[in-house]
């Protein structure tokens, strides 16, 4: 993790679903004082952690992320979360509210995990083999409950 406080912003660019202002604000301190100092006791060698300037989370649509999906990753279906090593990460609101939904979550906390995930990216892991996805699952399920805990 770098020595400095990385900046982060968030950005709402999605109309499906209502979003609390006040939450989406508190986002960026909890960010830095509880996910980033978990998230770097994990990281890899491979991770961007000490490259990163800055970390900026949009929350989009499901029509948004399966453009940006198949866009940079063939893929036009939509997807969870989004991570560019460059400190960026697309998130589907309409996404996680189906999750929290199927799996009786607050859709803040299920917004909060695919936060988590795509540090988690930043950190240097991958999910696209079971075992490594199994692994990087329980770190992000760790950081969540701690995460959680510590704002509540």
């Amino acid at each position: 993790m770098p020595n400095r406080p990385i900046p982060c912003s968030v950005y709402n660019n999605q109309t499906q679903l209502d979003l609390d202002d006040d939450w989406l604000t508190k986002i960026p301190t909890w960010i830095e004082q509880h996910v980033w100092p978990q998230a770097s006791s994990y990281q890899l060698k491979s991770s961007v952690f000490n490259e990163l300037h800055f970390l900026e989370i949009a929350f989009i649509d499901d029509a948004t992320i399966s453009q940006a999906h198949a866009d940079f990753m063939n893929d036009p279906t939509p997807t969870d979360v989004i991570t560019f090593l460059h400190g960026e990460l697309l998130i589907s609101v309409e996404t996680a509210n189906r999750q929290a939904i199927e799996n009786n979550q607050e859709l803040q906390t299920e917004l909060l995990r695919y936060i988590i995930h795509g540090v988690l990216h930043l950190a240097g892991y991958e999910d696209y083999e079971a075992s490594k996805q199994k692994t990087m699952i329980h770190i992000q399920e760790s950081i969540l409950d701690k995460t959680i805990l510590a704002i509540n």
